[in-house]
């Protein structure tokens, strides 16, 4: 966007502080510096000023990976993605008005796999070894 707007505790409402583009900004970015394969951040809006967004997820070269359409009416929503190729950059656009979505808690880096998915891994790997071994 044009530029960054940072909205204090209850700031038309908000729950919490937020950052976002401010008017004629018409959507929020946020650029990795190094890349990332798993990023997410609660989306508001000010108090009466709901309705549709967009976020457009790039990969480290520009190139768009992938387009997340939603509402938020009030209170927070959700947005994460997660992409093993890397994410360079998301564009977060609040369709109906000229200011950018206003976004907290925004957390990102390397995903791991959750600690179930290294078990089965170890064991699919123990039980390979035994096959072979058996043959």
């Amino acid at each position: 966007g044009f530029g960054m707007q940072w909205n204090g505790d209850d700031y038309f409402g908000m729950q919490g502080k937020t950052i976002g583009g401010n008017s004629g900004g018409d959507y929020t970015s946020i650029w990795y510096t190094q890349p990332v394969t798993a990023m997410g951040v609660d989306v508001q809006v000010f108090s009466g000023y709901g309705g549709a967004h967009q976020a457009r997820v790039y990969d480290t070269s520009n190139n768009l990976i992938g387009v997340h359409d939603f509402v938020v009416d009030s209170g927070r929503y959700f947005f994460g993605w997660a992409d093993d190729g890397g994410i360079g950059r998301v564009e977060i656009d609040f369709l109906l008005f000229t200011w950018g979505a206003m976004i907290d808690d925004h957390q990102y880096g390397v995903a791991v796999p959750a600690p179930g998915a290294i078990t089965m891994l170890g064991l699919a790997g123990l039980f390979g070894s035994r096959r072979r071994r058996a043959s």
